[in-house]
């Protein structure tokens, strides 16, 4: 009944538009310590190409502010809630996300659908998640979110400068970071985080299946295949 709840919340929040460390059964392989390699808010025939014209892969917004990332008509849908601080997340978008784009969105078999969870710990969340929206709107979310988790000093400033070197629009780019509706988007994402039970990142929910953590990309892969193979 509660796989049914959590199937359901994920599906209606799509459509529209913080914390403990405790193993869950299907939790991935925890870290050297025991813990489970995530972070919480403690303060101490192929499917069509997910592709444009270009070869860059398809991008758009939702009306949730979910960053989805492939073609929309994927058979399997992999939602992560990471924040851009997270030692973890950078990890999975270094060494897992090339391999998952790669093999499973480039094909069209897999989206991405991408929120960043706001914790107190990490004060710049705000800015970077607003950040990661503005690029999305803008076709640039991915490499926008490649150069939020990979760089520790993040001001508006690095941001700007950033959006340059992509050639986005500076002027939308400038209006779009300012806009107070886009705080109200973030809490609508918090609040759907808080509905779903996400208290870590990076947190997984693949076609509504829920693991934490950071996975190793092999039990990633297979449950991917096994969700294909699935539907």
């Amino acid at each position: 009944m509660r796989n049914a709840l959590v199937r359901s919340a994920i599906v209606a929040a799509t459509l529209l538009g913080l914390a403990s460390c405790a193993p869950q059964p299907n939790a991935p392989s925890p870290s050297a310590d025991g813990q489970p390699r995530a972070e919480s808010d403690a303060r101490t025939s192929p499917s069509p190409a997910a592709v444009d014209g270009s070869g860059a892969l398809l991008e758009r917004v939702l009306d949730t502010g979910i960053l989805e990332i492939g073609n929309p008509e994927s058979a399997a849908t992999l939602l992560i809630f990471f924040n851009h601080s997270c030692a973890y997340c950078e990890r999975f978008t270094g060494l897992h996300l090339p391999r998952l784009i790669n093999d499973f969105v480039r094909p069209g078999k897999l989206k991405l659908h991408l929120i960043e969870l706001a914790l107190r710990k990490y004060p710049q969340s705000e800015l970077t998640s607003t950040a990661l929206l503005c690029g999305g709107m803008q076709g640039k979310g991915l490499p926008m979110h490649q150069f939020l988790v990979t760089n520790e000093q993040i001001n508006l400033s690095a941001v700007l400068a950033h959006g340059e070197e992509l050639g986005l629009d500076m002027e939308k780019l400038r209006l779009c970071m300012e806009n107070p509706a886009l705080r109200e988007t973030l809490k609508r994402q918090a609040s759907m985080a808080e509905s779903l039970g996400v208290t870590l990142v990076p947190t997984f929910f693949l076609n509504g299946e829920k693991s934490l953590g950071l996975p190793d990309y092999p039990d990633l892969k297979g449950s991917i295949e096994k969700a294909l193979r699935e539907n």
